[in-house]
């Protein structure tokens, strides 16, 4: 399946970008191609997910002609590719903003059919915001997130009902499954604490709307490239991820592994495919060829390359993608011939650590702690200066750095920011925080929380020498804000002193985002 632009750039083409090109398309070494129903009223993959937006039938009707007039004789198929998450601001409980969405869902479906689309690819990245992601919810404070798994579950439903409305046994392909939760290792138990947490929520909901679609499970990673790597992805998508389903048995049963592959540079993140000095692709044609192979081998049927744009790629990767379905070695060996692999002059797991975060737009306490201020009563912003001491032998706590301390072993820091950008340090390990504040005497008596806008990545916290909480959830937890309920450990009208001990395993670290104390508004 061709995920990319055919020709130009982009996630997939719209059917006006296919004219003049589709006898070319037909000739591509694929069986499929992901298509985007209109680029009226904005780009329908996102915009259809988008309560700003209400599409009529006459606005895909045009789109939808011209998908029926291509003549494709190699009996090519297509999916509709639909972003779920990248425009869907609405609240999961906002009923009248749901039906706008559904609206347009059921749009999709028709169009879908009419235009003959075998179904629908399903892109759950959170390009631009996080509905999948409790504690970025509006409600989260108010609601539990049991209440909104079910919630999610229902809309999930609501989402597969509409899309099946015309297309009655749809192929559903994901780029993000399950699985992503399990190459993690993520307890069920802190799904709360995940950036994807309620997905699972979803894709149950749509296995409750129907026993005829097929559930794929496409796995976005483009690391894998052996025969070996390719079954490790499949153990996880069909034995391991499972287990974050409200209905394990089933999920098993019915969910299938598909692989992915980028096609693009080694020099650099995202730079395009070098059409001309192979040497600095990632894949040579050969090697290219060989990874492909694998991976048909342990998917159930399909494997998606993206690539930009297909029309442009060079003969020699397409000859590869042929040459791929027939039989290999399992033992190819993807080292470059006559290279060896340098140890780079910045770990891996380090680079990027003196980038700043201040000027990133989630950093805004406006966005940060809309949550909690629709419950509680903001009543203490802690000032950015703390002190902070590195813990490389993680001796502090057997040493109670949390209560008490010598000012000659600690150095000034600003919260707000990672430790990394402020000290020009590559460090990841623990560390610690700590500051004072006074607390008034009206405080008695009254439930009070901290707050913490972000930790990168975990945090144990300590209020006057005594632990009053923890937030251990993992490296995807590093953007997650969390409170925890420090009533008894406030002395009123005192001094407090408050110490926070961080580990960072990956990137940037420390306590990012603001800290706040909150009380509940019916006591201020």
């Amino acid at each position: 399946m061709a995920f990319g632009g055919i020709p130009g750039t982009g996630g997939q083409p719209a059917p006006a970008d296919l004219t003049g090109n589709y006898a070319r398309v037909d000739r591509l070494p694929i069986q499929a191609f992901n298509f985007n129903l209109t680029n009226k009223k904005g780009y329908f993959t996102d915009q259809c997910m988008s309560t700003g937006v209400t599409y009529t039938q006459d606005d895909l009707s045009e789109d939808v002609r011209l998908m029926k007039s291509f003549e494709f004789k190699s009996g090519m198929q297509f999916f509709t590719r639909i972003n779920i998450a990248a425009e869907l601001r609405t609240d999961w409980f906002d009923d009248a903003g749901w039906d706008t969405i559904l609206g347009n869902i059921r749009l999709a479906s028709r169009a879908s059919a009419e235009a003959g689309a075998i179904g629908f690819l399903l892109d759950n990245e959170q390009y631009n915001v996080q509905p999948f992601n409790y504690t970025a919810q509006a409600d989260r404070i108010a609601r539990s997130f049991a209440q909104y798994q079910a919630q999610t579950r229902k809309r999930g439903r609501q989402f597969a009902q509409a899309l099946c409305s015309h297309v009655p046994r749809p192929i559903f392909v994901f780029t993000f499954g399950n699985s992503h939760i399990a190459k993690e290792n993520w307890k069920k138990e802190h799904l709360d604490m995940y950036h994807m947490g309620l997905w699972p929520a979803f894709i149950d909901g749509m296995m409750d709307a129907t026993a005829d679609a097929e559930f794929i499970d496409g796995h976005e990673d483009y690391s894998a490239e052996s025969f070996e790597d390719f079954r490790e992805l499949r153990r996880l998508i069909k034995e391991e991820s499972a287990r974050y389903s409200g209905d394990p048995a089933r999920y098993d049963k019915r969910i299938r592994a598909a692989f992915s592959f980028w096609l693009k540079a080694t020099d650099g993140i995202e730079m395009d495919l070098d059409s001309t000095d192979f040497s600095r692709n990632r894949h040579s044609p050969e090697a290219f060829e060989h990874a492909i192979h694998y991976a048909m081998l342990n998917s159930d049927g399909w494997i998606w390359l993206y690539s930009v744009p297909w029309l442009e790629l060079p003969q020699e990767y397409l000859d590869a993608v042929s040459a791929a379905r027939k039989p290999h070695r399992l033992d190819y060996d993807f080292t470059p011939a006559g290279s060896a692999t340098p140890a780079p002059a910045t770990p891996p797991d380090q680079i990027g650590l003196t980038i700043s975060a201040r000027n990133r737009a989630d950093v805004d306490d406006a966005i940060v702690f809309a949550a909690i201020r629709k419950v509680y009563q903001e009543v203490y912003d802690f000032p950015k200066a703390w002190k902070f001491r590195f813990d490389p032998g993680d001796i502090g706590q057997k040493k109670r750095w949390y209560h008490g301390y010598d000012p000659d072993d600690w150095i000034d820091i600003e919260i707000g920011d990672w430790y990394g950008h402020q000290l020009d340090s590559q460090y990841s390990g623990y560390v610690w925080y700590r500051t004072t504040f006074d607390a008034p005497e009206d405080w008695t008596g009254k439930q009070l929380w901290l707050a913490f806008g972000a930790v990168d990545e975990q945090a144990w916290i300590w209020l006057n020498g005594r632990k009053a909480g923890e937030s251990t959830a993992g490296p995807s937890a590093w953007n997650s804000a969390f409170e925890i309920d420090i009533t008894d450990w406030v002395r009123a009208g005192e001094p407090n002193e408050l110490a926070v001990r961080v580990h960072n395993k990956v990137g940037p670290g420390g306590i990012w985002k603001s800290v706040k104390i909150f009380a509940g508004k019916e006591e201020m």
